[in-house]
C-alpha cells in the first residue's frame, strides 16, 4: 500500500501542476520583450537543475531579468538556455533526461521506480515542493528554482546565491 499512495501523490501533484499550467511551452523559445528597458529594475535568479543518475549533473544557471516585467519559472528555463521538452503543461525533458513531451509518465510505469522533472522553490532556506506549474510561478529577485530528475522524495542540494551570480 505504501508504494501506491506514493504513486498517487506524485500522478496527482503533477496533475495538479498541468491542470495550473495549460500552457504548453515550446523548446528554446525567448520571450520577445527580452532586452531591458532605460528605466529597467535589475533582478536575478537561479536556476538549479539536477540529474541524480551515473553522472550526478548539476547545472546552475544566473538568469537576469527586469523586476518591472514579471518572469514566471518556465521563462526562467527558457533562459537558462537549457533545451526542454513539454507536455500539458509539465516538464518532461531537460538536457536529454526526463520523458517526451507526448509521454510525460513514461518513466512512471513502475511504482518501485517512479521518476520525473520535480520542480522546487527556495524559500526561507528550506526547499519547497511547487505547487503551481512553472509557467503559473511568478519569479522574484534574488530567488532559487530547482529542477531535481527523480521523485517527490528527492531535495535539490544546497545552493550558494553568491556562486553562479558571481561569475
Amino acid at each position: 500500500m505504501p508504494r501506491l499512495s506514493k504513486l498517487l501523490f506524485c500522478l496527482i501533484s503533477l496533475l495538479c501542476m498541468a491542470s495550473c499550467s495549460e500552457q504548453t511551452a515550446k523548446s528554446g523559445q525567448v520571450p520577445a520583450n527580452d532586452s531591458p528597458k532605460a528605466d529597467s529594475i535589475p533582478a536575478v535568479a537561479i536556476i538549479h537543475i539536477e540529474m541524480r543518475d551515473e553522472t550526478n549533473t548539476i547545472h546552475e544557471s544566473c538568469v537576469k531579468f527586469d523586476a518591472g516585467n514579471p518572469v514566471t519559472g518556465l521563462d526562467l528555463l527558457k533562459r537558462s538556455g537549457l533545451s526542454y521538452e513539454s507536455g500539458s503543461g509539465l516538464i518532461c525533458k531537460i538536457r536529454n533526461r526526463g520523458c517526451p513531451g507526448d509521454d510525460c509518465f513514461c518513466s512512471c510505469k513502475d511504482l518501485d521506480d517512479c521518476k520525473y522533472w520535480v520542480y522546487y522553490h527556495l524559500e526561507n532556506g528550506k526547499w519547497k515542493f511547487a505547487s503551481e506549474g512553472p509557467a503559473d510561478y511568478e519569479v522574484a529577485d534574488k530567488s532559487v528554482d530547482a529542477w531535481v530528475w527523480g521523485d517527490s522524495t528527492m531535495k535539490p542540494a544546497v545552493v550558494d546565491f553568491g556562486k553562479p551570480c558571481n561569475n
